[in-house]
């Protein structure tokens, strides 16, 4: 990296970088630019096609996010070194997976191993297709909800 003039991609990185996260789980952005001297970085979030100048999200090189929302997000980190910017997106897909309601599950599993019979095995079976059902109304309600 001793003769760059000035920032670039690193070799191999893409101008844009497609990401899949879940829910509220923790999703780590790397800005591969280089340069010599070391960039500063900014990184931005992109709403409807706009980089937010007014919302920076950190000035380092990699940052961590939590979405708490299914959908689709965009960042930008921009690279600055000898009065050259180079920009790098991330285009973030969030999907929500089946959520942890242990609660439900265990009144649920509680309920239908008080006897121990075929039609209890049958219940037991046809109560975790309607958790899943539910959790899945449930993420596709928080969708519906984001987007409006």
């Amino acid at each position: 990296m001793c003769c760059l003039d000035g920032p670039n991609l690193e070799t191999g990185a893409l101008s844009t970088v497609n990401l899949e996260s879940e829910v509220l789980k923790m999703i780590a952005m790397e800005c591969q630019i280089e340069a010599n001297p070391s960039p500063s970085y900014v990184w931005y979030e992109i709403l409807n096609n706009v980089t937010s100048g007014q919302s920076v999200f950190g000035t380092t090189r990699q940052i961590q996010r939590i979405y708490q929302y299914p959908g689709h997000y965009a960042m930008q980190c921009q690279a600055q070194s000898r009065g050259k910017t180079i920009k790098q997106e991330f285009s973030i897909s969030v999907i929500c997976k089946e959520l942890s309601l242990n609660f439900i599950k265990t009144k649920i599993y509680l309920s239908s191993t008080i006897r121990w019979n075929e039609n209890q095995i049958e219940y037991r079976w046809k109560s975790r297709k309607y958790v899943r059902l539910f959790l899945v109304f449930f993420c596709l309600n928080l969708l519906i909800l984001f987007l409006i």
